[in-house]
Parts: C-alpha cells; structure tokens; sequence
C-alpha cells in the first residue's frame, strides 16, 4: 500500500510483520541493559582505580557516572522525539530507546540503590566502628639512636594505616648498658634473677617491655650478649640498618690547630701530636660512662691503643673531664654542651669529645638529642668538628629479631619482618647513619651529615674508614684493669618521712627517688668494685643487711633486688647512730648515705655525734669517706646534715639528688669517688 509524500510522491508504506515473541523481547532489553551496565561500572571502575578517598571511589563516583550516562541517553531520546521528518526506520529505533530508556532508569535506580546500601554501609561502618587493638611492638636500642627509630617507627606506623586505623603501635627504649642489657636478655628480661635461682630475690622487675627488636651499637655487643645467654631466647641478626664510626669532636680553637690536608688521620696518636706540635694539648677526652654506654665501651680500647699513658683511666686523659660533663651516653653529654651553649660563653678548652659521628651531626644541625632536649641553633664558637682516625672504631647497628618462648607470635613475627623490609626502603641512613659501605650522602642531599658538611665546610668526609669493634669482654677487663677501685657502702633511710613529697621537681616520693639513685648507681660499679646495702629507721628494719662483696652479677642482682622492695616503716634514726651502724673495711670504704635529711629536732648534738663516729672509723676499721645524697626538700647547707658532713672534713661531701636523670647523677657521685681515691 502507497501514499503520497508531503512532495506529491508516494512512498510504499511497509506492512507491520510479525511482532516477536515475549521471551525474545525480554531477552533484548536485558541484554541492553547489561551491556549499559556494564560499560557504565568499567567506566568507573577505572576512575575510581585513580582516585584514592573511599567515599569518591564508593560512592560519589558510581552515582555520578550512572547520572551522567542516564541523562545522555535521556537527552537522546528528546532530541529525537522531536524529528519527525526522520525515517520509519529511524522512529523504529526511537521507540526501542524509550523502552531501552526505562529499563535504563530501573537499572540505574537499583544500581544506586545497591551501591548506597552496600558500599556506602561499608564505608560508613569502617569510618565509624572502633579500631581493632593495635598489635604493640617493642623496640630496644641505643641512646644515640633512640630518637631516629622512633621517627621511623612512627613513620612505619602511619604508613600501614588500615581505614585510617593504626595496625601498629611501638614502644622505643634505650638499652641500659651492655651488662645490664646481657643480665637481663639471660634473665627473662628482668633486673634481677628469677626468683629461687641464685641470687635472686622476690622483687624481681622486669627491666621494661620485653623488646621484639633490638638495635644494639655493633655485632660485637650482640656477640657478647650471645655468649652471656643461658635462656631460651633467640637473637637473629639480618643485617645492619646502617654505619658511623666513632669521632673525636673538638671545638673551634682546637680544631684549627688540629688543621689537616685530609680529613683522616691514621691514628688517633697522631691528632694527639699534632695538637702539641700546635701548642694546643688536649688536657681531657670526654666520653660518656663506658658501663653504661655501648658507644663509649666501643672507643675505649682504641684511645688506649693509641696511647696506654694519656688514655689511664686514673690520671689520664680518660680521668680529667671537666665537672658537669659526665654523662651515660653520648646524647646525654651533647646535651649538656647544648644547654651551656651560650654566644656570651667560651666552652671548655683543651677537650675533645669521644661521641658517634650520628649523634654529633644531631647536635651540629640542631636536632632533637635524644629524650627531653629539644633542638635549636647553635652559636658558632659552640660548634664541634669532626676529627676522625681509621683506627677508631665504626658501629654498625645490626638489627636483631628478638624472639621470646611464648611471645612469638605469627602475627607479631610478621609485623617485626615488615618493618624491616620498610627500613630497607626507608634507610635510618636518612636519620644521621651512613650506609653499609660507611659512605655519606653527597653534600646537596637532604640529610643530617650533607648539613653538617655544609655547616663545617666540607670537614666531614664522603668515605669514612673505621675498624671493627672490638670484643666486648676484651673492652670491661681494660675499664676494670685502668679504673680506680671504690667499696661502696650503701646507707638507705625508709623512715616514715621517706614516704613524703620531694618537694623539687620530677615528683614522686623520697623514697622512690632514693631508691633509683642507688640502682642507678649499683649499675654502674665495675665488677671489681665491692657493695653492700643497709636499711635503717626506728625501730631497726626487717630488711637485712646486704654484706659488702664484689659487685658481680650474683651480688649485684641481689642488691638491687633489695633497693626495689624497700618500703617506708618506722621513725627517724638520728644520722650519726645510722652512721654508727656502717660496715666498714679495714681498707678505704666509701659511705653512700641517702636520706631526706631529717630534721634537726630529731638529731640532738649530730656534729658531736658525727665526729665521734667518724673518729672511730679512723682509728678501728680504716678510712672511711661520707657522701651524703639528699633525695629533698633538705638541702646540704641545712642542719643535721651539715653538721654531720663537716664532722669527716674532708672526707665527708653532700650532694642533692633532683629530679634531673639519675644515671648521670649516680655517674657522678662515682666518678667522685674514684677521683677522690686518687691513683691505683
């Protein structure tokens, strides 16, 4: 059949055929509709691979591409529908995208619908349910590194963020000591022995959390620690996270007479001589306290080395720091010159600094050093160069997988070995260290050592060379060889008054901060020193007394045990009769008495008494020194305890234990003790 066309032609208009059947057409818009779909989820599923925000790649994206290809095809679809000039074929087809169109806007519904209910109630659940418990990490290493792998432990952290949640937290502590850090690894950890096993006592501590990583100073120290061990404790070794040899530092006036064409000396000796050659001889080296730090037991044997009579630890180099410059470790030490440091101040001649090139590159760029001394410029006449000697030795800070029986967990295993592969792409090298090779960084590279060299004016070297550390045991039986001999006798008040406020800063009783003045300075007695340990109060305590023998670990251990458990009982015991009741050797005994000082009521005729007992001792049982150690608010210019140290004269001196670190003031005390000891 034909019609005419708007132009007066006809035009055979086709007959209607048959219509397909039902299944067929349900069979085609579902076909369309899958592959719109379809095209629609690739789409966004490829943009929501760039973009990395949950609620975008969830949500907001997925709803923003449906809309969009919605409207297209709904644009489509009116634009058409208005041309009606267009051929039968071309309306056939629009009448098959206006049914398409609505399958379209159901699927497009339910598809939003899905993905708000499912993806969104996953997001919004993830953003507000409570983190799951973060599995704790223990770190252990020391003190010069203490601040750079807790920069790295939390950078570790933040970068294994799960929905924002942290999966790791850490604990980062500084190793007490080789000794110590040997007893405690061979004792479960603990201060002192387990109890019933030899020496030890029923108020055995832990020494802090039981590391799952420790990063010692060298393979030399973890080979000591290794030999010390008798547990079940595994030590594995995968490899140094990076080097820096020890230096000496010098300041301004000495270095310029230390001037070299090259950067390195030979030997240390030949430093030593050229500064005299200059006119400038070093009248000390200072070092932190070899007991208690790796890095200072580690230069030991080299400054003896290059020469046996400047290094004595008697009258030596080694023997004259300067007052107030005694530490535990090396950031402890460069603290103390950071908080002297004053453009107004000249700083200590004639000293050279025995510290890690790490640590003292912290302390030329302004750094953090360590716990509790922040950064900050530093005035020019105050700054330390580097001197350096291929015979000192280099540290090369193994990192040791700690495994304890119990605590090795798979998960705990697992988060340990991540984040020793994080530090592979994460260097400590970019915290101070060099690399495995002892190469520094070049000079226009963002790290502490390039800093320091643009600071020092090229006086650090690319190339460092340094010697193995030597073994351990080799190191304390030099320190024990060249050291003068002190016999401790420890004098404990735990009177009622102990239990009080010590009125200074850091807070905590009298008591408490007695009792970690004494540990503090157990620790650090050679094991060629002597202690012994007295309680005293009225009426006498139950506490027994600790006989005075070498402080091997057995007696050590049993010592401190002794210092932990005290607890206040009693009144007060006027100092004179607590003096009374001293053991004394008929050789020299130093009398570490620490009390609050009491009050001059309760100490009827003290300076009297004092001297009366102080005369007993010289005339019965040999020399005895007094020192007495005011844990406050009693200072040493108030009574009894003045009377009492003038009653020994000489011998006799007060100091007042602040809130200040413990070790360095017990590391003082003992460093006074020998000196006054004088020669071996």
């Amino acid at each position: 059949m034909t019609g005419p066309d708007e132009d007066g032609s006809e035009r055979r208009r086709r007959e209607p055929g048959p219509r397909p059947g039902p299944v067929r057409q349900w069979a085609e818009r579902f076909a369309l509709l899958l592959f719109i779909e379809i095209s629609v989820a690739v789409v966004v599923t490829v943009l929501g691979r760039l973009i990395d925000r949950p609620f975008l790649r969830h949500i907001a994206l997925p709803l923003l591409g449906v809309v969009l290809v919605s409207g297209a095809l709904v644009a489509a679809y009116v634009l058409l529908r208005r041309r009606h000039e267009l051929p039968d074929r071309v309306a056939a087809a629009l009448r098959w995208a206006g049914d398409a169109l609505a399958w379209v806007f159901g699927g497009a519904a339910v598809t939003g619908l899905v993905l708000l209910l499912v993806l969104g109630g996953r997001i919004v659940y993830a953003t507000f349910r409570p983190c799951d418990p973060a599995l704790g990490l223990r770190v252990t290493t020391t003190p010069e590194l203490l601040a750079a792998v807790r920069d790295a432990a939390d950078a570790f952290s933040a970068d294994r963020r799960d929905n924002g949640c942290r999966r790791h937290t850490f604990s980062v502590t500084a190793e007490p000591g080789v000794v110590p850090l040997a007893e405690g690894f061979r004792q479960g950890w603990r201060r002192t022995a387990p109890t019933g096993a030899a020496g030890g006592d029923v108020s055995e501590r832990l020494l802090g959390p039981q590391p799952d990583v420790w990063i010692p100073s060298s393979t030399a120290e973890l080979a000591y620690v290794r030999g010390q061990q008798t547990g079940s404790v595994r030590l594995e070794d995968t490899g140094s996270v990076g080097r820096t040899p020890m230096v000496l530092g010098l300041f301004a006036r000495e270095r310029q007479a230390a001037a070299t064409p090259g950067p390195v000396y030979e030997r240390t000796s030949d430093l030593l001589r050229t500064l005299e050659r200059n006119g400038l001889p070093l009248r000390g080296v200072v070092r932190p306290v070899p007991e208690t730090s790796a890095a200072a037991l580690a230069v030991t044997p080299a400054l003896h080395a290059a020469d046996p009579t400047e290094y004595d630890e008697t009258d030596g180099l080694l023997a004259a720091v300067p007052d107030g410059l005694l530490a535990t470790d090396a950031v402890s030490l460069l603290c103390r010159f950071r908080m002297m440091a004053d453009p107004r101040r000249t700083p200590p001649e004639g000293v050279a600094v025995a510290v890690p090139e790490q640590a003292l590159a912290d302390y030329g760029t302004g750094r953090p050093l360590g716990e509790g001394c922040s950064g900050g410029p530093l005035p020019e006449n105050w700054r330390l160069y580097p001197h350096y000697a291929a015979d000192l030795p280099m540290l090369d800070h193994p990192f040791v997988h700690v495994r304890w029986p119990g605590e090795d967990t798979l998960a705990r295993s697992e988060a340990v070995t991540d984040f020793r592969a994080w530090l592979r792409d994460h260097p400590l090298a970019l915290r101070g260290l060099r690399d495995g090779g002892g190469t520094a960084p070049p000079a226009d590279a963002a790290h502490p050592l390039s800093e320091l060299r643009r600071a020092l004016g090229g006086a650090v070297p690319v190339h460092a060379r340094g010697t193995p550390v030597s073994e351990v045991t080799t190191a304390l039986q030099l320190v024990g060889a060249t050291r003068v001999k002190v016999s401790v006798s420890l004098l404990v008040d735990v009177s009622g008054s102990m239990g009080g406020g010590t009125g200074g800063s850091g807070g905590g009783s009298r008591l408490a901060r007695a009792g970690a003045f004494a540990q503090a300075l157990v620790a650090q007695l050679h094991r060629t020193d002597s202690v012994g340990l007295q309680v005293f109060s009225r009426p006498a305590p139950a506490t027994p007394r600790v006989p005075s023998q070498l402080a091997e670990d057995p007696h050590r251990n049993l010592v401190t045990g002794r210092v932990q458990a005290l607890a206040v009982e009693g009144g007060d015991l006027p100092l004179a009769d607590a003096l009374g009741q001293a053991e004394v050797a008929p050789a020299r005994t130093d009398i570490v008495l620490v009390t609050d000082g009491q009050n001059p009521g309760g100490n009827p005729g003290a300076g009297d008494r004092a001297e009366r007992v102080a005369a007993r001792f010289r005339d019965a049982r040999g020399t005895a020194r007094l020192t007495v150690a005011l844990t406050g608010p009693v200072r040493c210019g108030d009574a009894p305890v003045r009377e009492v140290v003038a009653a020994f004269g000489d011998a006799g001196s007060c100091v007042e234990v602040t809130g200040a670190p413990v070790q360095d003031q017990a590391a003082a005390v003992l460093s006074a003790l020998r000196k006054a000891r004088g020669p071996r």
